[in-house]
């Protein structure tokens, strides 16, 4: 390249650099960014104002949102932007109390296995609540079987075929399922029907025997202080969490009570799991379960 062509190609550069400078000089607007908005603060007191004053136009209709009203209202939106299923199992007249009872389930669901994802946690969450009103269960109670049983998995299948969130074995109970409207195997890796079906049998076991051991070892299929103890100690965490007591570190709560639970009893080896009978394994210690309700459960094993 000869040196008149160097000076060329500057002079094209210099020119072309000048034109672009002048653009951006005369239309700097077209150029330049918007101006950011006033961010927008709002007060809870302000929050609390809107919804007494039906500002807020929300999914719950029996709902007081003057207590915790940021907390409720977003659970209300994820409520509405949710599924049929959750639609079904919790509806627009939902009473306050139940309402309450799906939130921080739903809460401590997420905390402990966020990953299985919101619309499926919700749906358990709603399930665990309207059949454990249903069939008299401690709602607590079917959280921790859940959790024991499948970590909220409602596709969860065990080595010995037992299906969905609750481990139901169709083999054994599809005369009393099918008897109450679940017809098929299928329907237990639903998040509706596979909690109805677990409450239902867990139900009926806790009245034969009226001990809540004894009810979990008929629903296990064998006397398990290893199955015992993680389910008390699921259900133990889920009330703590439930009070407020925790907040944050689920997860570490739950390893250090089922460390302490175990602790208490003395158990021989495992034996098979779902649902073949054995003889009892010797099982000594107390549990004491401190309910939220300001109640105390306590399982004694001789």
């Amino acid at each position: 390249m000869n040196k008149k062509t160097i000076i060329s190609t500057l002079l094209l550069i210099t020119a072309g650099t000048a034109l672009i400078f002048f653009l951006l000089v005369q239309h700097k607007e077209a150029f330049s960014l918007p101006e950011p908005k006033e961010e927008i603060i709002i007060t809870e007191e302000e929050v609390k104002q809107k919804a007494e004053n039906k500002e807020i136009q929300t999914y719950f209709q029996n709902v007081s949102f003057l207590d915790h009203p940021i907390e409720l209202l977003f659970f209300d939106a994820t409520v509405r932007g949710s599924t049929e299923t959750v639609h079904k199992l919790l509806p627009r007249d939902a009473k306050e109390e139940n309402v309450l009872k799906v939130m921080k389930i739903y809460e401590y669901m997420m905390t402990i296995k966020p990953e299985r994802g919101n619309d499926i946690l919700l749906e358990l969450a709603a399930a665990a609540v309207k059949y454990a009103e249903k069939y008299s269960l401690p709602v607590g109670l079917v959280v921790g079987v859940m959790q024991t049983e499948s970590m909220f998995n409602p596709k969860a299948v065990s080595n010995a075929n037992a299906a969905g969130p609750m481990q139901v074995m169709w083999n054994i109970h599809s005369g009393l399922l099918q008897a109450n409207g679940i017809m098929s195997r299928d329907q237990l890796f639903t998040t509706d029907l596979g909690v109805a079906a677990g409450c239902l049998i867990l139900s009926r076991y806790l009245r034969d025997e009226q001990s809540v051991a004894g009810g979990l070892k008929r629903y296990y299929g064998t006397l398990s202080g290893n199955y015992i103890s993680s389910t008390y100690s699921n259900w133990h965490t889920y009330e703590l969490y439930s009070s407020g007591i925790l907040e944050t570190g689920s997860k570490k709560a739950l390893a250090k009570d089922k460390s302490y639970l175990t602790s208490l009893m003395t158990t021989n080896k495992p034996t098979t799991s779902k649902k073949t009978e054995a003889k009892p394994m010797t099982t000594i210690g107390e549990i004491k379960i401190k309910k939220q309700d300001g109640s105390t459960i306590v399982w004694r094993a001789k």
